[in-house]
């Protein structure tokens, strides 16, 4: 008898280690899950930010061929206007 009642306190402790096994798994699967979370958030972070300086750098880009066709036309203007003054005479 004292046989049967060893071997049902074995099981037992096997058991409760099993489940402190299982929690420390649970944990450490939660804490996985976590990290990959923030990990999604900060890869969203910086989509966003890299899409937002795509677009800047197109609005710069824009920008910058405005000021060049600007900048022709105005050359362009001063040289009519130069072209306009060398036919006065003073």
């Amino acid at each position: 008898m004292s046989e049967g009642v060893e071997l049902a306190t074995s099981a037992g402790e096997s058991l409760k280690s099993i489940l402190d096994g299982s929690g420390e798994v649970t944990g450490a699967v939660t804490s996985i899950a976590a990290a990959a979370e923030q990990q999604a958030s900060a890869s969203q972070e910086i989509a966003s930010s890299i899409e937002s300086i795509t677009t800047s750098g197109q609005q710069v880009n824009q920008a910058a061929s405005e000021s060049a066709g600007a900048a022709t036309e105005l050359s362009r203007n001063a040289e009519e206007l130069n072209s306009i003054i060398s036919r006065f005479t003073v």
